[in-house]
């Protein structure tokens, strides 16, 4: 292949890419196209421009991309982001509400700092009533209470307020975080190399991105200013550098550091590598490194400075929130092992203390082979998070653009750089030192056990909602002083809101004394907490003294599954003529199972218009209404229901059959419905 050909494949498979994925989103809206009539004009169209932009990619030749090349591909960056926008108007649409306790409460600060009020200290809970942000998404503290208070310094609710004012009425937060979104994939589209700047497309329609962006999470704020601060790091007050990268960096990361945490544990890396790459030119590595660290702090006071002066304590502890508040253990590292293994828990202190082992041992290796770390680096900085009680996957993958820019745009270490020069060899002890301490705090952590034990014994449903309202739980304190339990139930590794605890008597319980063991009743705070019948559910139990979390045994209430045959009935059923319905025993993967003597439950009910009504069927000769009717089934697993109408109403009765065992009702089946009719 003749040279530079690898690298014009790859910017066409690129490019082609991209298209695919436009053409799949653009595909992907047609159902909505009912509901706007400008997606009839999308649809089409956008099919098209993408079968264009692949007859461009491969049909125009030369090196250099000819202008119709360019055309079609700046018109596939428009179609991209008309694309995104239209998915953002048929999620919000379709479910106004925010998911995340943050953008709930950014929006509010935002409203209050219009309305002439400091927002550090505000008790921001009734932002999650006004943005009606789903209970299960709220975050919990150790303590029994929840996070109600403004958690990030003052450029994570400052774009709100600026669209506030541009007259945004509704959505605002999730509004910033798409146009951050689209800037930030605009950015790496523009300032990665010409062969990989289709990149920038495939991002911005990732569905996994997407759904954290029109979902609420934050962090996707100080991306753009993440992507400018990375790029070209190394050209930062660098002699021959004339262009923007010579002073954008610091400023760029002092705004991504007002918007939230996250971006502070880039600098220690940047700063390191600042001072390499100066002493190995020969300036003054000093005096650039503090340059770059005073431009970081000058931009980051210019925004938080008023709010610090407003009120230092609330600021502090707004700010600083994430970091050092008793909130609960959640994500997806280490302390999933934790919260959903049951492994450990005693001392969630001890993963804060092995996390910054990690990030002392990560800054060290990197020091200690600058030349191979450059380029890898910011990648490599989300370890970080894997390892504390608070781990969660945007924490781990919203850094990911940012860090591919960096990858493409720095160059490699100076040939004045020399290991052994700022790295002698008996230092290299240190990093072994500190490597193993830090495993030894994680192996630590998970050997220490919680001060509770819990066991599940029984659960009591809803009926037909088909969900758990309480959940009768043994706890033994097996800790050496008393202690207060806090209980969640856990539905697929996400927490609902605090459970009350009663004893049998009614009465809340309080701490538990050291040995103690009590019976209690949890009760669902909502509807919201209550797992489905089908889920299998666990409870932790918290406490904020010592810091910890235990788990119960797994509890699941359906074992079976159930059928109802017929599914439908479409032609009405003269009245007293006889309807044979069947419901077929299953195992939880949809296999018939062949059990007899299981009881059978089947009801029926009429949904009328103006509310739920007694049906007028007569089940194997029961009186008229009469529900629920019970079966045995026979050798087949199958339950039998002869069903005969004796009224006509001008609604369908439904039937519905669930499995009754002794136990909880479970194994609800589908519906089936019947109008009846005269002769």
């Amino acid at each position: 292949m003749r040279r530079g050909g690898h690298g014009a494949l790859a910017a066409r498979l690129g490019w082609s890419v991209a298209a695919f994925f436009v053409l799949f989103a653009v595909t992907e809206l047609w159902p909505h196209s009912a509901e706007l009539g400008l997606i009839l004009l999308v649809v089409p169209l956008g099919v098209l421009a993408c079968f264009g932009v692949l007859w461009t990619t491969w049909m125009v030749g030369g090196d250099r991309p000819a202008w119709l090349r360019r055309l079609a591909r700046n018109g596939l960056w428009v179609l991209a982001l008309v694309v995104v926008a239209l998915q953002a108007w048929i999620t919000w649409r379709s479910d106004p509400s925010y998911g995340t306790d943050a953008v709930a409460f950014n929006e509010r600060a935002a409203r209050l700092l219009l309305a002439g009020q400091n927002p550090y200290g505000q008790d921001l809970s009734q932002a999650l009533e006004d943005f009606q942000v789903p209970p299960i998404f709220h975050t919990l503290r150790l303590d029994g209470g929840s996070v109600d208070l403004l958690s990030y310094p003052a450029g994570s609710f400052l774009p709100i307020a600026l669209a506030v004012l541009a007259g945004v009425g509704v959505q605002a937060g999730n509004l910033v975080n798409l146009v951050f979104w689209s800037a930030s994939c605009l950015l790496v589209g523009r300032l990665l190399p010409q062969p990989f700047r289709w990149v920038g497309i495939v991002l911005l329609l990732n569905q996994f991105y997407l759904g954290y962006v029109l979902g609420g999470v934050t962090d996707v704020v100080y991306l753009p200013f993440l992507v400018l601060g990375l790029w070209r790091w190394d050209r930062f007050r660098m002699p021959g550098v004339a262009g923007v990268e010579r002073w954008i960096g610091p400023i760029a990361m002092g705004l991504a550091c007002t918007v939230k945490q996250t971006p502070w544990f880039f600098l220690p890396f940047l700063l390191v590598g600042l001072w390499y790459e100066a002493r190995a030119r020969g300036l003054p590595a000093g005096r650039i490194v503090t340059s770059y660290a005073g431009r970081v702090a000058v931009t980051f006071l210019v925004l938080n400075l008023p709010f610090l002066l407003w009120g230092p304590a609330d600021w502090v502890r707004g700010a600083l929130l994430p970091l050092v508040e008793p909130t609960v253990p959640d994500g997806v590292g280490f302390v999933s092992w934790m919260v959903i293994g049951g492994v450990g828990g005693g001392d969630l202190t001890l993963l804060a203390v092995a996390s910054a082992l990690i990030l002392i041992v990560v800054l060290l290796a990197y020091t200690a082979a600058y030349d191979r770390w450059k380029r890898f680096w910011p990648l490599v900085v989300p370890i970080f998070f894997v390892v504390p009680a608070r781990s969660l996957a945007s924490y781990l993958i919203m850094t990911l653009p940012a860090a591919l820019v960096a990858v493409a745009t720095v160059g490699p270490a100076p040939a004045g750089w020399s290991r052994s020069r700022y790295w002698p060899k008996r230092t290299s002890r240190l990093l072994v030192i500190l490597g193993g301490a830090a495993a030894a705090v994680v192996v630590v952590a998970f050997a220490v056990r919680p001060p509770f034990e819990l066991s599940v014994e029984s659960v009591r449903t809803t009926g037909a909602r088909q969900s758990v309202s309480e959940v009768v739980a043994t706890v033994t304190n097996r800790s050496a002083a008393a202690a207060v339990a806090h209980f969640t139930v856990n539905i697929n590794g996400r927490y609902t809101l605090f459970w009350e605890a009663t004893g049998e008597d009614g009465t809340p319980v309080a701490s538990l004394q050291p040995g103690e063991t009590r019976r209690v009743i949890l009760h669902a705070p909502n509807s919201a907490a209550m797992p489905g019948v089908e889920s299998t559910f666990f409870v932790n139990a918290f406490s904020d003294s010592p810091k910890s979390v235990a788990r119960s045994d797994s509890w699941t209430v359906s074992r079976l599954r159930s059928s109802l045959s017929p599914s439908s009935v479409p032609e009405a059923v003269p009245v007293d003529r006889p309807v044979t319905l069947r419901v077929q025993l299953r195992d939880r993967y949809g296999a018939v199972v062949e059990r007899s003597g299981v009881g059978v439950q089947l009801g029926q009910i009429v949904y009328a218009q103006d509310g739920l009504l007694a049906g007028v069927a007569s089940i194997n000769g029961e009186p008229q209404g009469r529900s629920p009717v019970k079966v045995l089934t026979d050798a087949n697993g199958v339950a039998t229901f002869q069903v005969v109408g004796r009224d006509v109403l001008n609604d369908p009765v439904y039937f519905q059959a669930w499995i009754d065992d002794g136990e909880a009702p479970y194994g609800y089946s589908n519906i089936t419905s019947i109008r009846f009719r005269t002769r």
